[in-house]
């Protein structure tokens, strides 16, 4: 597992539907397509991440851990991951 970049705050992979600070906050609605793979990167904020629709995988080391409706996920501040999302489009909420 190589870092391949480091993500400023705020910034995600997807495509931004819409994106709102909160004081310190920056909410962000992101839309990612189907059989996307991103590539191993890090945020430079932690995130919590709420998925609104569809679903993705979410890979820590050799860990993966299933995203769909129901899933609330804490990211520390620069964890390690890799994001795949599976036949149709993903859209988390991220804070």
């Amino acid at each position: 597992m190589t870092t391949s970049r480091s993500i400023r705050r705020g910034w995600h992979n997807g495509t931004t539907v819409r994106s709102v600070k909160l004081g310190r906050f920056i909410l962000t609605e992101t839309t990612y397509p189907g059989d996307l793979r991103t590539p191993w990167h890090a945020h430079s904020g932690a995130a919590i991440c709420s998925v609104l629709s569809g679903s993705y995988v979410e890979r820590f080391g050799r860990r993966e851990i299933e995203c769909d409706p129901s899933t609330v996920l804490f990211l520390p501040i620069a964890a390690e991951h890799a994001s795949r999302t599976g036949g149709r489009r993903a859209t988390p909420l991220t804070c």
